[in-house]
């Protein structure tokens, strides 16, 4: 009897980390051209962490690595745009009191 020590890859986490990432920079997309406000911006900073996050589980269990990489990438980029703006929006206000 021999035992793998790789881990059973759920065959679930590389397309759901593509679509949350891309979903992610869709909305940062749709913040711009309707000027939606800083709910889609949040919920696109969801989104990309989720992106991220389980780009980074379908990689680590050996699952499809390219639909994983391209969830990690997208799913990095909106987050990391849609925070920008975010911090941006609140220094522009001056709630950040910086």
């Amino acid at each position: 009897m021999s035992q793998t020590s790789e881990t059973s890859a759920p065959t679930w986490a590389a397309p759901t980390a593509l679509v949350a990432g891309v979903a992610s920079v869709l909305l940062l997309v749709l913040n711009f051209v309707a000027l939606s406000g800083m709910t889609v911006l949040v919920v696109s900073m969801i989104a990309g962490v989720l992106g991220v996050v389980l780009g980074i589980v379908a990689v680590r269990a050996r699952a499809s690595k390219g639909a994983a990489i391209a969830g990690i990438i997208t799913g990095a980029i909106g987050f990391l745009f849609s925070a920008a703006i975010v911090v941006f929006a609140l220094l522009f206000i001056g709630a950040l009191g910086i």
